[in-house]
């Protein structure tokens, strides 16, 4: 969602928001609606089945134009319907524990929960993103939860199956197999960021790269004449060719008797460095949150 709501703390408050707010009211279906069925494996694989196709629906959603471009109504069709699913697997693993064992089996799994939820965040933005960004990262974890619901589907006792279990078994097998195939034959391009999309739309007639990290989103634009630069990080404007970026290096270097060291925070487009190359100083060194930001730079 950054590329398209930016970095704002409220952006990001309303993100946590709509997901607390739908653990709650998975929670609460399950409460209301839920409590009474017995098949449990199969109540899990739903759920696991219903994240998975959320993970995809997202991904649309940010890459498309099938629901209008305003934040509140893109958070809630990215993170709602997934989070509805995952506040009702507590419950129903609940459901699971024996009345004698119940409170050492709920230990155990908040134990496990916790656990996932710290390593989760640590594949994610030290693994999945930097390597294969975000948009093929959640496809790829839709597959690994598409085929977790189908084991579910299997694990449900032989004397509880029904027919419409081996349905959603083989439904789940075959969305993940179609999803797999999109990312390994490259077709996943079709979920191209539609921010990536909106920007070229507006930038006509320039050299456009757009790439991402751990870090961030970075989108860079700039004309054949290289009159007209800028660059847009996380869907914000960062900077683009003004004087003001030639004078954050020009003013101090012309007011301090005698520079000898230059530190400058952000590179953005290099102006500020390349102007500071013009004194006679030392050392001029550099320092870049986002990784993405210098390669974009060096290849434009």
């Amino acid at each position: 969602l950054t590329p398209t709501e930016g970095t704002y703390i409220y952006a990001f408050s309303s993100i946590l928001a709509v997901f607390l707010g739908g653990l709650t009211f998975g929670s609460w279906i399950y409460e209301k609606y839920l409590h009474k069925f017995t098949h449990t494996f199969m109540l899990l694989g739903m759920a696991e089945l219903t994240i998975s196709l959320s993970a995809l629906f997202s991904v649309i959603v940010v890459s498309s134009s099938i629901l209008p471009n305003i934040s509140w109504i893109q958070t809630l069709a990215v993170i709602m319907p997934a989070t509805i699913a995952m506040g009702t697997v507590l419950p129903v693993i609940s459901q699971m524990a024996r009345l004698n064992r119940i409170g050492v089996f709920i230990g155990k799994a908040l134990a496990v929960n916790s656990f996932g939820s710290i390593i989760g965040p640590i594949i994610a933005g030290f693994v999945l993103i930097p390597f294969w960004g975000s948009s093929r990262s959640v496809l790829g974890i839709s597959i690994l939860t598409a085929l977790f619901a189908a084991v579910l589907f299997m694990l449900e006792p032989s004397n509880k199956k029904t027919s419409s279990q081996k349905w959603l078994t083989l439904l789940s097998l075959t969305f993940a197999g179609l999803l797999l195939i999109t990312i390994t034959s490259n077709k996943d391009r079709i979920f191209t960021q539609r921010f990536i999309k909106h920007q070229q739309a507006i930038h006509r007639e320039t050299q456009t790269a757009f790439l991402e990290d751990e870090v961030a989103t970075v989108f860079a634009y700039s004309t054949s004449d290289f009159k007209n630069r800028g660059l847009i990080i996380d869907g914000v404007e960062t900077t683009r060719l003004v004087p003001e970026t030639k004078l954050i290096a020009h003013l101090p270097l012309l007011l301090h008797p005698n520079p000898h060291d230059v530190l400058i925070i952000a590179l953005g487009m290099g102006t500020t460095f390349r102007s500071s190359l013009a004194y006679p100083v030392e050392q001029i060194d550099v320092v870049e949150l986002v990784p993405s930001v210098v390669k974009l730079i060096v290849a434009m």
